[in-house]
């Protein structure tokens, strides 16, 4: 008989220890990877390993002190980098296209910490855009003049990439914004008639983007067109024939073997009616800074988003023109060297929402969006990045009584929302700060549940906020816990 209870003895402790086991089977996540900078911005030098200093974040004007957004570009965290159409109705299919800036790390432009001629830098910034739903990158592209070498190189590391990795590992593509810096040396703006000089640098700058960008698989095309935008401003160079320029400049791209479309800003001419535009891209249109006029998120002289909707009546008018729409945070021009303190607030991600909110007044699944720009990654000195995520503003409070383990939104701003959020994760974590999931995808109108399932021991209790996509995580504070083993 007593071997028997020895034997009994033995295998209830197997069972036991199976169970022990078991529980501890679950999925474990360091805590470091739910707090640490998950961004291609830089945390600190090497960190990630291509990043030379840490980026430290930038702020408004001192001056504006009734600023509502007083952290335009905030020290890269913890992101929610999931498919960005989730922000959209269920069916939403538009190819998503981030507007970028290649010339950081020059001298004329403030440093964030990483050289994007580096290619270890473009491969992690390609790796979160098609994290987010991404199906291209918008290059704002400086042309062929020595003196904008590392704008040129910087581009030219993105088509080097895509050589070798599309469409395997990176299912990406990459259109050219020829920007009016492509045309001022050779060109200088004025009075002085330009149009020869503009027509002949602007098809030499056409042959060089058919060459060494469009005739790839990886380049953006509507059919079998690639798409060329424009950033130009017209009427900086005055006393020019522009519809002589674009003439000449369509009929020698028609030569091409896929013949060039033509995408203009909206802000910039009448780029509907353009007698050789094939479409518009919608911008920024930031009002000039006031403590009411930093919430004109849609028009720059009007609290109605009159811009983005005279945009999106002119679009569905022309359905057969391109139109590329845009969602954006904000917009900050401060930490620019050419900034007029023009602010749009970000209301702690309610610009970015409302943006993306307005489309669906215009599109839906019976007349789908096929390109929506997200303007800008990086354009840190005009505070449009996302690069580094979005605020919402909110931190989580966590409290435990009994076996409920209760949290609360802390609001650091009362432009707040909910919205923001897409649900609550609790976690239980070990004294190695090993941490294993009680309840995901808890709803965000949830604010308690009862703890169990875990093994018996001493605990610390996380809450996580984990944010729409673009939006920081947050993660509580630990709270102890202590469970024990079951009465026999």
């Amino acid at each position: 008989m007593s071997r028997f209870f020895v034997e009994y003895a033995r295998a209830l402790c197997i069972c036991l220890l199976i169970l022990f086991l078991s529980a501890f089977s679950r999925a474990q996540v360091p805590l470091s990877d739910l707090i640490s900078n998950n961004t291609s911005a830089c945390t600190a030098r090497g960190v990630p390993p291509y990043c030379r200093s840490g980026f430290t974040g930038n702020r408004t004007r001192p001056s504006n002190v009734e600023a509502q957004t007083q952290t335009v570009n905030p020290v890269p965290r913890n992101v929610n980098f999931s498919d960005l159409h989730a922000l959209f109705p269920p069916g939403t299919v538009s190819k998503i296209l981030f507007h970028y800036q290649p010339w950081f790390e020059t001298r004329e432009h403030i440093s964030v910490g990483y050289e994007e001629t580096d290619e270890a830098t473009v491969r992690n910034q390609i790796a979160k855009m098609i994290a987010l739903g991404g199906y291209g990158v918008i290059v704002d592209w400086y042309g062929r003049h020595p003196s904008q070498r590392h704008h040129l190189d910087a581009a030219n590391v993105i088509a080097r990439y895509l050589n070798s990795c599309f469409p395997g590992s990176c299912p990406f593509r990459m259109a050219i914004m020829e920007d009016k810096g492509a045309l001022s040396r050779q060109c200088p703006k004025g009075n002085k008639d330009q149009t020869s000089c503009l027509a002949a640098n602007l098809n030499e700058d056409m042959d060089y983007i058919e060459k060494h960008y469009a005739s790839r698989p990886w380049y953006l095309t509507q059919g079998e067109n690639p798409i060329v935008l424009f950033f130009l401003h017209e009427p900086d160079w005055k006393s020019n024939d522009w519809n002589r320029i674009w003439a000449e400049v369509k009929a020698h791209t028609s030569n091409y073997p896929h013949p060039f479309k033509f995408v203009f800003e909206e802000e910039d001419v009448k780029c509907w009616k353009h007698t050789q535009g094939d479409g518009c891209y919608v911008w920024m249109n930031p009002a000039k800074w006031s403590p009411s006029a930093q919430f004109f998120w849609g028009a720059s002289s009007n609290a109605k988003p009159v811009y983005y909707q005279d945009f999106y009546k002119n679009a569905v008018a022309n359905p057969d023109k391109i139109a590329i729409a845009a969602i954006k945070k904000g917009f900050d021009d401060n930490n620019a060297s050419w900034g007029t303190n023009r602010v749009t607030a970000q209301q702690c991600g309610q610009t970015l929402l409302k943006t993306g909110g307005l489309i669906g007044n215009y599109y839906d699944s019976r007349r789908p969006l096929e390109f929506l720009g997200v303007p800008t990654w990086n354009d840190y000195e005009e505070g449009s990045e996302v690069e580094t995520g979005i605020d919402n503003c909110y931190t989580v409070s966590t409290s435990i009584s009994g076996n409920v383990v209760s949290w609360s939104l802390n609001a650091a701003d009362s432009y707040a929302t909910p919205a923001t959020i897409d649900h609550f994760t609790v976690y239980y974590g070990d004294r190695h700060d090993n941490l294993y999931v009680v309840r995901d995808n808890i709803p965000v109108n949830t604010t308690s549940l009862e703890l169990g399932g875990f093994p018996p021991g001493t605990w610390n209790i996380y809450v996580r906020m984990v944010a729409k996509p673009l939006f920081m995580n947050r993660i509580s504070e630990a709270v102890p816990y202590s469970t024990r083993p079951a009465k026999r």
